[in-house]
């Protein structure tokens, strides 16, 4: 058994013993919106003791250890050099940050994406470990299996992943990118009274990620991850007619319906929401818990229609959903001189077809764990 095997099946059976993860926050409260099924309380702020300190120390170890894990299969390396590609990732991220908040605008990486896939290279091919596993490769090829147009994509497999039992996360719920740089959306109820956020997207890895904004009325929240986007989506700015096209890429009931992307589409049933609320669509695209936060992408143009928020129970009506229209998120961007950087173009029909649109939207959607 190699060692990432043995690593992984050391951490299920240490962690197996731990609390079953609740299931994730579900929609609408915060904007009196009906609800499936009403969330558990997120705890409130209070003193923190030495053994909650102790607690959050070991999460955080747990989490490291399981980001090993997961570039140890993704890579198909050994624990150690898992370790080392860990370590020196995480230098490029705080060089990156402090290039973003030394208070000049001229320092900061045009083009992160490149930035992180250069850096990353550099260390990795001035690091002994690295440079003899590389083997003569280019270092680049490391940032181009996570963040390039050929990223290697996981795929979980079996039981309920560890990351979820280990991070004690109390709720859940999706997200998805706006910008290369890591601007990404989520509705204001899903990271509620954090003390913690955390996101998953397609490479598997958990990263943490900074509540930049959170507009309780709108519910809408605008966060910040230090790493460069696997993909991200144009805010359309405009509304759509009648009948348009649209769907959506979430993580519902991630604890029973596991942890891979779930597409589900539909159409816009009317150009206003509950009761005739003005800011949203109802739409016909089915939605579960864990849902909330999600993109909803036109069909047609691969742009961002609006934000999942909130479903009618079964008993009042059948797959009746409603979203924030985008035009709304494009006012609070708008608003936030930190997002001067994230491009709102004018609508544009798109050449991409329904599959581009849809592996865009796919690459763009990350899974949001709160604690």
């Amino acid at each position: 058994m190699n060692p990432s095997s043995r690593l992984l099946k050391t951490v299920q059976l240490m962690l197996s013993i731990g609390a079953i993860f609740a299931a994730g926050l579900w929609v609408g409260s915060s904007r009196n919106k009906p609800a499936v099924n009403t969330p558990p309380a997120l705890s409130t702020t209070r003193g923190v003791s030495t053994q909650e300190k102790a607690a959050e120390q070991q999460a955080l170890q747990t989490k490291r250890r399981l980001n090993t894990a997961s570039i140890a299969a993704l890579f198909q390396v050994e624990e150690a050099i898992a370790e080392e590609l860990l370590k020196e990732y995480e230098m490029v991220r705080e060089q990156h940050r402090q290039l973003t908040r030394d208070g000049m605008p001229e320092n900061d990486p045009r083009d992160v994406t490149t930035f992180y896939i250069q850096s990353l290279g550099k260390r990795a091919e001035a690091n002994p470990i690295l440079q003899r596993w590389l083997a003569g490769r280019p270092g680049s090829f490391i940032g181009e299996s996570l963040w390039g147009e050929s990223a290697i994509r996981r795929r979980e497999k079996g039981a309920l992943p560890d990351f979820l039992l280990a991070g004690k996360y109390g709720s859940s719920g999706t997200g998805f990118f706006v910008s290369p740089d890591g601007w990404l959306v989520t509705n204001a109820h899903v990271v509620g009274q954090r003390q913690q956020v955390d996101i998953r997207g397609v490479h598997g890895l958990i990263q943490t990620v900074r509540v930049v904004k959170a507009d309780a009325k709108a519910d809408l929240a605008l966060l910040k991850c230090d790493s460069p986007s696997p993909g991200f989506l144009d805010v359309r700015g405009e509304d759509l007619p009648l009948g348009t096209r649209v769907f959506t890429i979430g993580f519902p009931n991630i604890d029973t319906q596991g942890v891979q992307a779930k597409f589900t589409e539909g159409s816009i049933s009317s150009l206003a929401g509950w009761r005739d609320d003005p800011n949203d669509y109802q739409i016909s695209v089915p939605l579960q818990q864990g849902n909330s936060g999600g993109a909803l992408v036109d069909t047609n143009t691969g742009l961002l229609a609006g934000v999942v928020i909130s479903s009618l129970a079964p008993s009042m009506a059948d797959n009746v959903g409603y979203a924030i229209k985008a035009s709304v998120l494009a006012r609070l961007i708008r608003s936030t001189p930190e997002c001067a950087g994230i491009s709102l173009p004018a609508y544009q029909a798109s050449s991409r077809d329904r599959a581009e649109n849809i592996d865009r939207a796919n690459k763009s959607s990350v899974m949001v764990l709160v604690r």
